[in-house]
C-alpha cells in the first residue's frame, strides 16, 4: 500500500513548526508491534472516562489499566493551547491527538506518554498525551470498541478487545512511569513523525 507523507503546518511568530505522519494511520494494533520492539517503555495504554477539564486540559479517570503503570487514579491531558507558548512547542506537540473536544462522560481507550512542562504561573506541570501519527485512542460505548483497532475491523465488543491486546503486549520488561517525575521537560513526538522548525531537527515517539 502506498504511503503519502503529509505535513500539518503552525505559524507561530516568526517559526514554523510541521508535523509529518505517514498515511494511511496504523491502527491501534500497531502499539503491540511498538511495544514488543520497545519493551522498556513509560508508556500505558487505559480505559478511562473524562470527568471535567482544567485551564490547562482534560481530567480523566482511568477504569482499567491495559498496559503499563499510570501514576494516579486520575490524570490531566494537555490541550494544545496550554503547550503553544512554552518550550514544548517544537518537541512533537502537533503530531499529537488531544482529546480536550470530547463529551463530557466519554469513554475512551488511550495510548498515553507523558510531558512535564514549565507553566507561567503554575510551575512545572505534568501532563499526558496520546499520540496521533499511530491510533492511539478509541470510543467505548455500551462495552463496545470503536475506531481502527486494526486493519479490516473498526468495532469489537470490550471484553474481546481486550483478550486480543493481552495476547499480543509483552508481559515483561515494563517499566513503571516515575511516581516522582523530575521536573524537566521530556520531550514526546510521535513515530514516524519528522518535526521541523527553521532548525531542522527530527524526533521519533518513544515514550520513555
Amino acid at each position: 500500500m502506498k504511503k503519502i507523507l503529509f505535513s500539518l503546518l503552525l505559524l507561530a511568530g516568526s517559526k514554523i513548526f510541521a508535523c509529518q505522519c505517514v498515511l494511511p494511520i496504523p491502527p491501534f494494533e500497531y502499539w503491540c508491534s511498538y511495544m514488543n520492539d520497545n519493551p522498556f517503555t513509560q508508556g500505558f495504554i487505559i480505559k478511562g472516562v473524562k470527568i471535567g477539564s482544567t485551564d490547562l486540559g482534560t481530567k480523566v479517570l482511568v477504569q482499567d489499566v491495559l498496559f503499563g503503570s499510570p501514576p494516579a487514579d486520575t490524570l490531566m491531558f494537555w490541550k494544545l493551547e496550554s503547550l503553544l507558548n512554552t518550550s514544548a512547542a517544537s518537541s512533537g506537540i502537533l503530531c499529537m491527538t488531544y482529546i480536550d473536544g470530547i463529551t463530557q462522560s466519554e469513554t475512551l481507550i488511550l495510548m498515553v506518554g507523558y510531558k512535564t512542562v514549565n507553566i507561567e504561573g503554575y510551575g512545572y506541570v505534568t501532563g499526558f498525551l496520546v499520540p496521533g501519527c499511530i491510533t492511539g485512542h478509541l470510543l467505548v460505548q455500551n462495552d463496545t470498541v470503536y475506531g481502527q483497532i486494526k486493519d479490516g475491523v473498526s468495532s469489537m465488543p470490550y471484553p474481546q478487545f481486550v483478550q486480543m491486546m493481552e495476547e499480543c503486549l509483552p508481559t515483561v520488561g515494563m517499566e513503571p512511569l516515575p511516581q516522582n517525575i523530575e521536573p524537566v521537560v521530556e520531550a514526546v513526538s510521535c513515530y514516524p513523525n519528522l518535526i521541523q522548525s527553521n532548525t531542522t531537527a527530527q524526533v521519533q515517539f518513544s515514550l520513555r
